[in-house]
């Protein structure tokens, strides 16, 4: 092929990318590298569409091997870490590549928030924020420079410096509706200091992106509730859930059907068949629970003893577990139900091994480790069968209370339940149902913690809590909120405070608001007291 057909191919594809037309620009990409895959040209566009089409290992060979052609090459070496971020594992390589870029001393914001965005994606928060700042030095007008010092700022804990940035970031760009939001909830707000009238005033001017909609009634709903106006909070708060349900198609039935099939399918009578034995390895302490419990406290509670390192929401194991599954059926797709009864003929040992193994290093030279993944309530079957040593703590607080923050609550993704009453009840139902359940063929396998009893009778309810995991007391555990690491949860404020009990019976301020939801929670047998 000629060289100038290959330009034509070239122009092709990126008028094709521009287009998002990505069918055509792969079409293209791949042309390009079956005549030659050692032009850098051909290499950056092929990344670029394979980033687009979120194919992050072609995409990582095509950098790869450009950064290989052209070692000194900055941008290859920028966009290679950046993609190594988006594998699973890949954070150290990324950032070795992210200190040869440092190496330049590059006075480039850009290229300081690009690494420093590593850094946080490699959860080396100081180093992050050291360049976000270093980054704002150069260019101190930049928003979204301004947005990521904010939250890399909250995760450190420098709750200050966080609303000083998200504050910046906001009067920078009125419409960044994550600093808004981030503005508000690092503090509580007061009646001398606090954002309602500008909310108010950009609520009544209207919005041309939903987003930014929902954005700010939830915003305001967090201030009113912090100065007592209940019922404008709710009125706030209910707006914008109906928005943001508005752009879902999600369906509540569905979850429902699949916790009712991991009841069916992990039965009594299906733990008391024999089977080899999982891996019997040490190492993992599931915090598990909805959202919104406290999961993040009893963390940093663990962490605090000494021995056990805070390793976050993992997301390994629903991933290896769907992964192990779909590879055993030969489908690329499976759908929920189907995920659930082929995880009963997985390869337990196996499945507990490969976990330990990808997690292990997130223990950083400690024996154990926490992974507060929620979600892993669906999942306690198969951590004991795969992982028999594991501890497994189910952290619960109040329905109501738990029910009303998660309504609340805007997450960044995940949690659609939470945006209606009616589905945010028989969700909980469901869990409560399957908590039960395993609580019953698993009668000594799951700790359970009240939220309530750690915020009212903490040491007693904290010893519990190690003495399960099989570690010994430590008097650091009372200054858990004194425990420098980063949380990068919507918890990140208030774990940087002592014990606090304003959040218990928080639901009483909106009882007849949450009437309906109490309804449902009742007829599902939930007790509510």
């Amino acid at each position: 092929m000629k060289h100038k057909s290959l330009s034509a191919v070239l122009s092709q594809g990126r008028t094709a990318l521009r287009q998002k037309n990505l069918p055509l620009a792969e079409q293209c990409a791949l042309q390009l590298l079956k005549a030659n895959s050692d032009e850098t040209q051909f290499l950056s566009f092929a990344g670029q569409v394979f980033l687009a089409a979120e194919s992050w290992e072609k995409a990582e060979r095509c950098y790869r091997r450009a950064h290989e052609l052209v070692p000194e090459h900055l941008p290859f070496m920028i966009t290679l870490a950046e993609t190594l971020c988006r594998l699973r594992g890949r954070q150290d390589e990324a950032v070795r590549l992210a200190e040869q870029v440092l190496d330049s001393h590059p006075t480039d914001a850009r290229i300081l928030m690009s690494m420093g965005s590593v850094y946080s994606q490699a959860e080396r928060y100081e180093r992050a924020y050291a360049l976000f700042t270093k980054g704002l030095s150069f260019e101190p007008d930049n928003p979204e420079l301004c947005y990521m010092a904010a939250t890399t700022a909250r995760f450190l804990g420098h709750l200050a410096d966080a609303e000083a940035h998200a504050d910046r970031c906001v009067r920078l760009d009125p419409d960044n509706y994550e600093g808004l939001f981030l503005r508000s909830d690092v503090r509580k707000q007061t009646p001398e200091h606090n954002h309602i009238a500008e909310l108010e005033a950009r609520i009544a001017a209207g919005f041309t992106d939903r987003r930014n909609q929902y954005h700010h009634y939830f915003t305001l709903a967090k201030e009113y509730e912090d100065l007592g106006h209940y019922d404008a909070s709710f009125a706030a708060l209910k707006s914008g859930a109906v928005i943001r349900r508005g752009g879902m198609a999600y369906k509540v039935e569905h979850d429902v059907e699949v916790m009712t099939a991991l009841k069916e399918t992990f039965s009594e009578s299906f733990f008391a068949q024999e089977r080899a034995a999982g891996c019997g390895d040490e190492g993992p302490i599931f915090i598990v629970g909805m959202p919104r419990t406290g999961t993040t406290l009893l963390e940093r509670v663990i962490a605090s003893q000494g021995e056990a390192t805070a390793a976050g929401e993992l997301n390994e194991l629903s991933l290896m577990i769907s992964h192990i599954v779909r590879s055993l059926s030969g489908k690329e797709k499976l759908s929920k139900l189907e995920l659930v009864r082929g995880s009963s003929k997985l390869d337990f040992f196996k499945l507990g091994q490969t976990y330990l193994h990808a997690t292990k290093k997130y223990a950083r030279g400690k024996s154990l480790w926490i992974d507060k993944m929620h979600i892993n309530f669906l999942y306690c079957g198969l951590i004991h069968l795969s992982m028999p040593n594991a501890k497994m703590i189910n952290l619960v607080r109040h329905p109501m209370d738990t029910c009303y923050s998660n309504f609340k609550m805007l997450f960044n993704a995940g949690a659609p339940y939470s945006y209606a009453l009616e589905d945010l009840g028989h969700y909980y139902v469901s869990y409560h149902q399957l908590m039960e359940h395993w609580q019953a063929v698993l009668p000594s396998g799951i700790h359970q913690v009240e939220y309530e009893s750690l915020t009212t009778n903490f040491e007693a309810t904290a010893r519990r809590a190690l003495d399960f995991c099989g570690l010994p007391w430590n008097n650091d555990v009372l200054d858990f909120h004194k425990n420098a690491a980063a949380s990068t949860t919507a918890s990140a404020s208030q774990v940087r405070q002592p014990l606090y009990q304003s959040s218990v019976a928080r639901w009483r301020n909106y009882e007849k608001q949450l009437e309906p939801l109490r309804a449902i929670l009742e007829a599902g047998g939930v007790p509510i007291g």
